[in-house]
């Protein structure tokens, strides 16, 4: 596969492991909108020739083939299942939309805002790294606050 391309090369076990030309692979959506979904060495995939030549072929994308288990549940769950157990679907049982990820998750944005009936956070720490934070509303304190190590409040 050649990623700056979105070529790949295909081997043909029924032909003597031939292995085909560089091809095109079928993407979903592009330019802006691009979705990043090259198949990986040994995957199994689904090629169209326009002719009679290999370098007239496509790559359409991977097959599932049977020999692993589809991620989740197929019947609700879609979305995209990683190797390492990361996902990120949409529930349709449930209506939520879930990012489980093994390893770190960063939000990244000029501005990111939040607008729900209610947020909770459960960590074992929350690091806020800002010149400002304003609430505006009410704060209720259940343990205690301090400023650069001094308690100011036993709350």
């Amino acid at each position: 596969m050649d990623t700056d391309t979105g070529m790949v090369r295909v081997t043909f076990p029924d032909q003597d492991d031939m292995v085909s030309p560089p091809m095109p692979l079928l993407c979903i959506g592009t330019g802006s909108a691009l979705r990043n979904a090259m198949p990986e060495p040994g995957d199994n995939v689904v090629c169209i020739f326009r002719g009679t030549q290999l370098a007239d072929g496509i790559c359409l994308g991977t097959l599932y083939d049977g020999s692993y288990d589809m991620p989740a549940n197929p019947e609700s769950e879609q979305g995209i299942y990683f190797e390492d157990g990361s996902a990120a679907y949409f529930d349709r049982a449930t209506g939520t939309i879930v990012v489980d990820a093994v390893g770190d998750v960063q939000i990244i944005g000029k501005n990111v805002s939040i607008t729900a009936d209610s947020v909770e956070i459960t960590a074992k720490s929350v690091i806020i790294d800002a010149p400002v934070v304003r609430l505006n509303s009410n704060l209720t304190v259940k343990g205690t606050i301090t400023e650069l190590g001094e308690v100011i409040d036993n709350g």
